[in-house]
């Protein structure tokens, strides 16, 4: 049996999908876990950056984009060697990570995202991941 876990957090708002991006990040943080955002694009790179230095107001959550030196980091590129914790934010499942945990958005805010939520669930199920939803 598979003894990697994906978190599917449910996300009906643009606001949750922020609310568990920033969630994670701060809680890796501050247990001094690696968290990768494995991102798709430039675009959703400079997004979940730009998040990360604005939320919360009072202050900033240090992290690199493509540098494996910080504790956060965001990148398109998954490396050799992956940290223990990866939020995905592709359209694809992680089914050959080597991490102990791997996030996912159960987004239900459009029919297409759905889908796509629904695609990785049944994908990680297949290969005998443990699933949870938050």
């Amino acid at each position: 049996m598979n003894n990697k876990v994906v978190v599917f957090f449910t996300i009906k708002t643009p606001e949750d999908k922020l609310s568990k991006l920033v969630q994670a990040a701060h809680f890796h943080f501050s247990k001094k876990e690696k968290l990768l955002f494995f991102v798709k694009d430039d675009m959703t790179a400079k997004f979940v950056d730009d998040l990360l230095w604005k939320i919360p107001e009072e202050s900033c959550l240090p992290h690199g984009i493509e540098d494996f030196s910080y504790t956060v980091i965001i990148s398109k590129d998954l490396p050799v060697t992956l940290p223990s914790y990866v939020f995905n934010l592709t359209i694809e499942p992680l089914l050959s990570a080597s991490c102990k945990r791997i996030y996912e958005l159960e987004d239900t805010s459009s029919p297409q995202k759905k889908e796509i939520s629904q695609k990785k669930f049944y994908a990680y199920k297949e290969k005998g991941f443990l699933i949870e939803s938050r």
